[in-house]
């Protein structure tokens, strides 16, 4: 039989002590094995997002050759600019998740971080500091930047513990978060700036 326990400091009292510990067992086993699951919900998002993001920071500076063949020079480099950082924190978030897959860690998990929230702060800057006037131009560029960011934040919002700026600031963002798959992110580049994407090398 059960014996009532009671716990004045707090102002109740239980009155089936066993069968409240089953029950708060069997509520943290869920909660634990739902935990478990979001905790990897943002790897395999990743490893699914990250060749399409590559391909999409690959293809920025093609936006040049079919949007913007009458632009300023000076803003053709700077997009080439934004295209080839795009490539470079793409490739180094595509070695950081390589490394962390052979050898979870704290450490490795916070630079992966780092290198994603890298591209959702530093694209958005560089797109700022282009001065893009050409409405289509700007236009395209401008969704291939959003994109790419969108889909880093969302990956970052999925991430069970965050420690970095970027990493909170996507966190309170995004909310409840909706991840796409690669297909997806596909189809949506393909509505949103409609060229091709560029095999990555």
């Amino acid at each position: 039989m059960d014996r009532a326990m009671a716990f004045p400091k707090l102002g109740f009292e239980v009155t089936k002590p066993k069968t409240t510990l089953v029950a708060l067992t069997l509520v943290m086993t869920v909660l634990l094995s739902g935990y478990a699951c979001n905790a990897q919900t943002w790897l395999k998002i990743l490893a699914d997002d990250l060749p399409v993001l590559i391909q999409m920071a690959s293809t920025i500076a093609q936006l040049v050759v079919q949007f913007g063949g009458s632009s300023d020079p000076e803003v053709q480099q700077k997009i080439q600019e934004i295209g080839s950082e795009a490539v470079k924190d793409s490739q180094l978030v595509q070695k950081l998740y390589e490394d962390y897959e052979k050898n979870p860690s704290d450490s490795s998990r916070q630079q992966l971080e780092a290198a994603l929230g890298t591209i959702a702060t530093n694209l958005p800057d560089l797109l700022t500091a282009a001065h893009i006037k050409d409405p289509a131009l700007l236009q395209k560029v401008s969704a291939a930047v959003n994109l790419i960011v969108s889909t880093v934040n969302t990956i970052l919002a999925l991430m069970p513990s965050v420690t970095t700026k970027a990493g909170q600031e996507a966190k309170a963002k995004v909310g409840h978060p909706t991840a796409r798959n690669g297909a997806e992110l596909r189809k949506a580049w393909q509505e949103q700036v409609g060229v091709p994407l560029v095999e990555a090398k």
